[in-house]
């Protein structure tokens, strides 16, 4: 994916939460050192990085050619 597909970027602190999302269609992009809090309490750890694609542009209809 480039970066310019990407509409949103999501960051999952664990790897369920990106198993999660990579199943409803996003796409890991990362994975990252670093700290978080969970239920008040600091950890240290894997950070997984996720994008969602931005829609694709649908295909020109109707057009007509003329050469002149």
């Amino acid at each position: 994916m480039r970066l310019d597909d990407v509409r949103t970027l999501q960051e999952a602190p664990s790897a369920q939460h990106a198993e999660e999302l990579i199943k409803a269609g996003w796409t890991l992009v990362a994975i990252v050192s670093g700290e978080r809090y969970e239920s008040g309490q600091k950890a240290q750890g894997p950070i997984y990085v996720l994008a969602q694609a931005a829609p694709e542009s649908e295909p020109a209809k109707d057009i007509n050619f003329s050469w002149v």
